[in-house]
């Protein structure tokens, strides 16, 4: 739970910090920000389990995939249909992709645990 805080504190506050000392605007300060917490989480490990690339990689992936489809598709969608819908569905996609995440997760971790590896 901790290390969801930590990660959090870092993709927020990063983002903003990055943004009002100038160096990057709000979106790639918010992808850069991420970035540095993805790699926090896999330098924090939790207890009693090692640490792993697969964990790393996951959470990167998660970072740029949210970033692309709510901060980038976001916009170039506005441009298609109009600025509400295209909220709604960036909303709806970002919330897919989450849930296909966590039943990855959830089937990565119920693996290791059973000692079945794909």
């Amino acid at each position: 739970m901790l290390r969801v805080a930590l990660f959090t504190a870092v993709l927020l506050g990063g983002a903003l910090f990055l943004e009002s000392i100038g160096l990057f605007v709000s979106d790639e300060a918010w992808l850069i920000a991420g970035v540095i917490g993805a790699v926090l989480l896999f330098c924090v490990p939790e207890r009693g389990k090692p640490r792993e690339v697969k964990g790393l990689i996951f959470n990167l992936v998660a970072v740029i995939a949210i970033y692309g489809i709510f901060l980038k598709f976001h916009r170039w969608l506005a441009v298609m249909v109009g600025g509400k819908l295209a909220a709604a569905l960036s909303v709806l996609l970002v919330l897919a992709f989450a849930a296909i995440l966590l039943l990855l997760s959830t089937a990565r971790q119920t693996g290791a645990r059973t000692g079945n590896t794909q």
